[in-house]
């Protein structure tokens, strides 16, 4: 049986999105409890779980209130039950086939300690639909084909994770035992980037299994929790996360880094770009450099980096007409040296 966990705080309309999207499942038969957590003292909720006599909610009231990352470590001690235990924000909403699809997964392999699925992104009310790269759980997984569930284990979810957040909360559903001794994370002192923590813990339990096909939709709006915490100091938390990565692998520092690099360099030509994009952010590479065991084996992508930016300052400098008659004459040049 299936147990939702739906933190919210004082979000009644995202909130009813989200318990239609509960409603709508088609494995809504093996929901055992919607555990619905209140944590702005809001009545409305309560108003709005009663619009869903139909689902087993189960609501509580924060009071006084708890700080988002207090409000996850009460969850995790007091919420979890039943085989599986499902996330979902109440800013965000599932497809109909999202629990089916997880449970089906994991009934299949039972070495797996949690399941993900790719994601839709979603800004603010009135926004254009974008669909997640999945580039992270790619890169980890070896670049597989889109046709199956991808099964990747814990060195392979190392490496996805060295490279950012690779699973969100809405689309995890993981088995309740191991998630709840993989919830130490929520011990430590920063909430920011503890999805990113819990995914590399679960994968010291068993297999993360992957589903390449978005089944979830992650609302991207002015009032989200992680929207507090200033840019810079996000990416000095992001770097944290990186170093406990690292630090509590297993594996020594040099070899982490000789297998990203490998896996960086067997990327195809045509996701490269937008890896770059990923693997030069602060909390990654840079990051990662920072270890003196961990700095030679990433040369070569520091150095790649550096020619990169200087072709790009290139561009930057000229406009890009006079560049295309650079091109055209250098063209023109090389056709008259050709012997007639």
């Amino acid at each position: 049986m299936i147990n939702i966990l739906i933190p919210t705080a004082g979000r009644p309309d995202m909130l009813r999105q989200a318990l239609r999207s509960v409603r709508a499942q088609t494995a809504r038969d093996r929901i055992r409890r919607v555990l619905v957590s209140e944590n702005a003292g809001s009545k409305e909720t309560g108003d709005v779980c009663r619009e869903f006599p139909d689902l087993p909610i189960h609501y509580v009231s924060r009071e006084p209130q708890l700080t988002p990352h207090i409000h996850h470590q009460t969850l995790m001690a007091e919420g979890l039950q039943d085989t599986y235990t499902a996330i979902l924000h109440d800013d965000d909403w599932w497809g109909p086939g999202h629990l089916a699809s997880a449970v089906r997964a994991l009934d299949g392999a039972p070495q797996a300690a949690a399941y993900h699925c790719a994601i839709f992104k979603v800004n603010g009310e009135s926004a254009l639909l974008q669909c997640d790269t999945n580039l992270c759980f790619w890169m980890g997984a070896g670049h597989p084909r889109m046709d199956a569930i991808w099964e990747l284990g814990r060195d392979q979810v190392l490496l996805a994770a060295l490279l950012m957040t690779p699973g969100h909360f809405s689309s995890l559903v993981a088995r309740t035992p191991l998630l709840r001794a993989a919830s130490v994370v929520f011990q430590q002192d920063v909430f920011y980037d503890s999805d990113r923590r819990l995914t590399v813990a679960l994968s010291r339990a068993g297999n993360i299994l992957h589903n390449p096909i978005p089944q979830v939709f992650i609302r991207y709006h002015g009032s989200q929790d992680q929207r507090t915490y200033a840019r810079e100091n996000a990416g000095k938390l992001m770097a944290r996360t990186t170093d406990w990565i690292l630090q509590t692998a297993g594996v020594p520092p040099a070899e982490i880094a000789r297998r990203f690099v490998n896996a960086v360099n067997q990327c195809p030509g045509d996701a490269r770009d937008l890896l770059n994009s990923f693997l030069f952010q602060a909390w990654c590479v840079p990051q990662m450099a920072c270890h003196p065991d961990m700095e030679p084996e990433l040369r070569s992508l520091l150095d790649g980096d550096q020619k990169r930016r200087r072709r790009q300052s290139l561009r930057d400098l000229f406009p890009p007409a006079l560049l295309a008659a650079k091109i055209r004459l250098l063209a023109r040049l090389n056709r008259k040296r050709k012997p007639s």
